[in-house]
């Protein structure tokens, strides 16, 4: 599953003065099935579906986060990883 949702995008100063972008007050945020069928992503209809999710969003874009000095946190990483672990297990 994916998602998709409608957002605002502002700009904001980041150290040194650049200038980045962000999503701002999302609406309409909705699951949508992937083309190929596969669900790989956990569905946070839970609290704690939020950590596996962003795990998975930190996981994709690492290399993305490391180049741009974005705080990137190995223990979301692992939830997912964990989330995954556990799916297979339980398709088995």
């Amino acid at each position: 599953m994916g998602c998709s949702f409608n957002a605002r995008v502002a700009s904001y100063e980041k150290l040194g003065h650049k200038i980045d972008y962000k999503l701002e007050r999302p609406t309409k945020v909705k699951l949508v099935p992937h083309k190929n069928g596969k669900d790989a992503l956990p569905i946070p209809n839970t609290t704690k579906g939020k950590n596996e999710l962003l795990g998975y969003i930190m996981l994709e874009n690492k290399k993305f986060y490391q180049e741009n000095n974005r705080p990137y946190y190995p223990w979301y990483v692992e939830k997912y990883k964990k989330f995954l672990d556990q799916r297979s297990s339980n398709t088995v």
